[in-house]
């Protein structure tokens, strides 16, 4: 039976500020430059040090970045991009607006992540399929902050002369190998959306070691304009993608937490598996030993006899928000059948879209909070 709370709600992310955000925020405002200045240049030098590579491009948002990256890598009409088909729809959507094709690649089922046996599956299938794509890039997704498995993914690339960007978009802090996450291909795409490890409201980042491609990030972000030391003149058609200084405020303040943030999602999550414990419907994320995530959601399992809606409405009544994962992007309207002959089998991600539920997770939690989320799903479970 369901009952309701007067516990205070636990939102399912909620992002940590304090006094250093509102300060920068206002100190922009009272310096009177909003867009893309000083601020923004201090955030790409910070983030660039953070993740290793030599160049980081602040951006209006994850989406813009990943939409970015296709550009400046010269994907377009006729090009086909290898991308998770269990995970946020943005990154199937950045390929399509760059004119391109997603090609969906079931995932692993103890991961969430792509498979790479499916993606070689993939890669050898297409040429048979004909419809004049041709693959020329492979994008996998560190699905909830849980690193892809880049090495087979990277040798399959350099394999088949395939482009390797990383959609990173949940990775900030995650580990592979115990190297930082970002560096596998030319370039990896971040998102700052408040969902995420740090936040600037919205905004994203993409990083690379190429410094001609970052040049052509830069310029493809202000409207094609060439930046200094470049001439200042029009170089190409681009896009106003820019990042402002109010969201360059917020990540510099949100980088000097990052240490703490990671250290508290980890000894939170770790405090959830342990509470969930013994729940024979409900499966915790798991991590490989080779894999350190930054535990960005928490995102776990019910069984197939478990009513998902249910389960949501149940912990709705105790003022603790849940949702579902993520999505199989074959499944939706607009790439259900586009293009048909582009639609392999997905069964994984399907399986999860179906059975996957996140948790509250984020660094203003208690453990109290954690104890409360466990004890509200046994509580379901004696129903």
């Amino acid at each position: 039976m369901s009952v309701t709370t007067n516990a205070a709600p636990l939102k399912i992310a909620e992002p940590w500020f304090d006094e250093v955000e509102t300060k920068g925020v206002a100190d922009v405002l009272a310096s009177g430059q909003l867009i893309q200045a000083q601020r923004v240049l201090e955030l790409e030098r910070a983030f660039a040090e953070e993740t290793g590579l030599a160049q980081a491009v602040m951006v209006s948002s994850g989406t813009a970045a990943l939409h970015l990256a296709m550009l400046a890598c010269d994907i377009g009409p006729g090009d086909a991009v290898a991308v998770p088909d269990y995970t946020f729809v943005a990154t199937a959507n950045a390929v399509a607006c760059a004119g391109a094709t997603p090609v969906f690649v079931d995932v692993a089922p103890d991961t969430y992540n792509m498979d790479p046996a499916a993606l070689r599956s993939l890669i050898e299938w297409m040429p048979a399929q004909g419809g004049g794509f041709r693959l020329r890039m492979i994008m996998p997704v560190h699905q909830f902050g849980l690193p892809a498995e880049m090495d087979a993914i990277a040798a399959l690339a350099l394999e088949h002369g395939l482009v390797l960007v990383e959609d990173a978009a949940c990775a900030l802090g995650s580990r592979y190998r115990g190297g930082k996450i970002g560096a596998w291909g030319r370039a990896a795409c971040f998102s700052f959306h408040p969902r995420k490890v740090i936040t600037t409201g919205e905004g994203g980042a993409v990083v690379t070691n190429d410094v001609a491609l970052a040049d052509r990030l830069r310029a493809l972000r202000a409207h094609g304009f060439a930046v200094p030391p470049h001439r200042p003149e029009l170089v190409e058609p681009g896009l106003n993608y820019r990042m402002t200084e109010m969201q360059a405020a917020l990540g510099l303040g949100q980088m000097a937490k990052l240490p703490a943030i990671l250290d508290r999602r980890r000894r939170l999550a770790s405090l959830m598996t342990r509470a969930l414990a013994g729940l024979s419907w409900f499966a915790p994320p798991q991590a490989p030993p080779h894999l350190s995530p930054n535990w960005q959601s928490y995102v776990g399992l019910l069984a197939e006899r478990v009513d998902r809606t249910k389960v949501i409405a149940h912990m709705a009544s105790r003022g603790i928000e849940t949702r579902p994962g993520a999505t199989a992007n074959h499944l939706l309207k607009a790439y259900r059948d586009c293009p048909p002959a582009m639609t392999p089998a997905c069964p994984v991600s399907a399986m999860l879209d179906a059975r996957t539920l996140a948790l509250p997770l984020h660094p203003l939690m208690q453990p109290a909070d954690v104890e409360r989320v466990a004890d509200a799903l046994r509580a379901y479970q004696a129903e």
